[in-house]
């Protein structure tokens, strides 16, 4: 338990890192401001011994050489930092879009995000299903940030695959 805890925060700290990339001069195409997302894990309990995967999402504007970048700032203890690593993993085709204090159906930012998929000729996956739903803190306030992803056909309108935000 203890080295999980040791490696979470770790890769907490690293996200935080990353994060604060522009402050610190690690420059960053198409950054846009965010709050890093929370740690995640796999964790499996195996006699005596305990294997898990810990990981933390991050917007697909980072990559690889940022990651590294970050690493080296962040001044882990070696130990830990041999053991924190960057995979890219494959989400599918995705469209989304920020609003504020509404989570539901009807809210304006998901709206929009529908209006913008029919009228780029996309095919949602799902037509009733996010693919994605992030809120910023709870309870949700006017000011609190919701973002909605969806999951769009790549084969039905030819969206060009970028990172905007």
């Amino acid at each position: 338990m203890t080295l999980f805890l040791a490696l979470a925060a770790a890769v907490e700290k690293l996200a935080a890192t990353i994060a604060d990339s522009p402050n610190i001069g690690i420059e960053v195409d198409s950054f846009k401001s965010y709050r890093p997302y929370p740690v995640q894990a796999v964790w499996i309990a195996d006699g005596d011994d305990e294997r898990f995967k810990i990981w933390l999402k991050q917007p697909l504007f980072i990559h690889e050489n940022i990651f590294e970048a970050a690493k080296k700032i962040a001044n882990l203890a070696p130990a830990l930092a041999n053991q924190i690593h960057f995979e890219h993993l494959t989400e599918g085709t995705e469209i989304q879009a920020t609003g504020h204090g509404e989570a539901g159906s009807q809210s304006a930012a998901l709206q929009s995000l529908k209006t913008a998929i029919k009228q780029a000729n996309y095919q949602p996956r799902n037509l009733d299903t996010y693919r994605e739903l992030y809120l910023d803190g709870l309870p949700l306030t006017d000011h609190s940030d919701v973002l909605f992803r969806l999951e769009i056909d790549p084969a039905v309108g030819n969206p060009k695959p970028r990172v905007s935000n």
